[in-house]
């Protein structure tokens, strides 16, 4: 019985600290089109990340040491369960853009096709590696990227219509696995979550070869 007790104690505590959790992108549609300008251009969007279970002062001080634009962060309380909420910033470039992403967790880059720009999101696995290896080696468990659902917030923030796309995802709960179309007016905010398919894809590939959203122009 006692080394029952010893195993369950054991599971619960990995279970405890298990990652996984909400990434909010928020992105601006003016901000966009000064980045498709020039490769020599960089926009650093706001993103917000909940984390569950994280709680440790060592692992919250590891990731600020480790993530650019780390701040905000703030301890949230549910009847079950904990979680970390906190900021940070990562870049959105054009194809081509020469930067130092080493304390980037993911980067996205726009490439043009005709007459239409497509953004692609790519974890930094060297970073992702460094953090799951601090975690595993304090924790014993692993980071799980697909674990993390991506929501984004798309503002049109431009004096004009535009036109966008994305990619199996949901736009206010609603299903659209092949893929959805609007025109966004001025001042039009669209919320947008990526299906748990396209994640996994997203999370497991090296080289991203279908884009998060597009922008026709």
């Amino acid at each position: 019985m006692k080394r029952f007790f010893s195993i369950f104690i054991i599971l619960t505590a990995l279970i405890l600290t298990s990652c996984g959790g909400d990434i909010t992108i928020n992105i601006f549609t003016r901000d966009l089109r000064d980045v498709n300008i020039s490769v020599e251009e960089v926009i650093y969007a706001t993103v917000n990340m909940n984390v569950k279970e994280l709680e440790d002062e060592n692992d919250i001080n590891f990731l600020k040491e480790n993530l650019n634009g780390f701040c905000n962060g703030v301890a949230k309380k549910g009847d079950y369960s904990t979680s970390y909420s906190f900021d940070m910033k990562v870049p959105v470039i054009n194809e081509g853009t020469l930067l130092d992403f080493s304390k980037d967790l993911f980067v996205i880059t726009g490439k043009k096709e005709d007459n239409k720009v497509n953004y692609y999101l790519q974890y930094n696995r060297e970073l992702y590696k460094k953090i799951d290896d601090y975690i595993y080696n304090s924790h014993y468990v692993n980071v799980d990227l697909s674990s993390f659902s991506i929501q984004l917030n798309i503002t049109n923030d431009k004096r004009s219509s535009t036109k966008f796309a994305a990619y199996s995802c949901y736009i206010d709960n609603n299903p659209y696995p092949f893929g959805y179309s609007t025109i966004l007016n001025e001042g039009e905010v669209l919320h947008l979550k990526i299906s748990d398919i396209f994640n996994e894809y997203i999370s497991a590939s090296e080289n991203v070869e279908y884009p998060l959203f597009t922008i026709v122009e």
